[in-house]
C-alpha cells in the first residue's frame, strides 16, 4: 500500500511539473520540447504523413 501510495504522489507531482503553466514564462516551448522528447516517433509521423509517398522517395534517394 505504502509502494503504490509513493508512486501516486510521484505520477500527481510529475503531472503538476508538466501542466503547471504559470511555473515557467515559456511554458508552450517548453511543452513543445516534452512532447518532441516524449513522443519523437508520434510527431515524426505526423510530419512525415503530410507528405505523399512518391516526394518521401524523392528525398530517399538523394
Amino acid at each position: 500500500i505504502v509502494h503504490n501510495g509513493l508512486l501516486l504522489l510521484y505520477a500527481v507531482d510529475t503531472l503538476h511539473d508538466i501542466v503547471n503553466v504559470t511555473a515557467s514564462d515559456n511554458w508552450n516551448v517548453s511543452c513543445s520540447k516534452l512532447t518532441k522528447n516524449l513522443f519523437a516517433e508520434a510527431v515524426g509521423s505526423l510530419y512525415v504523413r503530410q507528405y505523399q509517398p512518391k516526394d518521401l522517395d524523392i528525398l530517399a534517394s538523394r
